[in-house]
Parts: C-alpha cells; structure tokens; sequence
C-alpha cells in the first residue's frame, strides 16, 4: 500500500475514533454503564490509527496483536505520536 493511502486510512479511523469518543463523554454525562466500553473503543481505534502510520493496517488482527505492535513501534522507541 502506497503511504498516502496509509494516511488516509488513518484518517478515517480517527475520525471514527472522535466519533466514540464523543459518544463515551455523552455516556458519561447520562452515568451510562457503557461509558468504559466505549472509550476504550475509541482508544482502540487510535491505536489503528498509529499503526496505519507505520504502514500496519493487515486485518483481521486480534487486539493483542495491536497492542503489541503499537508498544514495539512507540513505546519501547519512545516514539508515541502527537
């Protein structure tokens, strides 16, 4: 995949990602039991997003295989992105 599309991938995703994030502050002003859920969902897609940026956007990948790709390519190089 071109770097361009990779961008643009990303940018769908955190798009998708404010979208839950807005949903997870509308949770918890109603004292939703939801609201943890729905952020994390947001985070999850963040971290899609990350890695769309490194060019890893192969589905389906299990959430373990995100989390630990996200750490091998931001965290343990302290390169978390802005």
């Amino acid at each position: 995949m071109d770097r361009r599309v990779h961008i643009e991938y990303a940018r769908k995703v955190l798009e998708k990602a404010e979208r839950r994030l807005s949903e997870a502050g509308k949770a918890m002003y109603d004292c939703a039991l939801d609201v943890a859920a729905v952020a994390y969902a947001a985070v999850d897609l963040v971290i899609k997003a990350a890695l769309a940026l490194k060019g890893f956007v192969s589905s389906p990948v299990s959430e373990e295989e995100r989390v630990a790709k996200f750490g091998e390519f931001y965290v343990e190089p302290r390169r978390v992105p802005t």
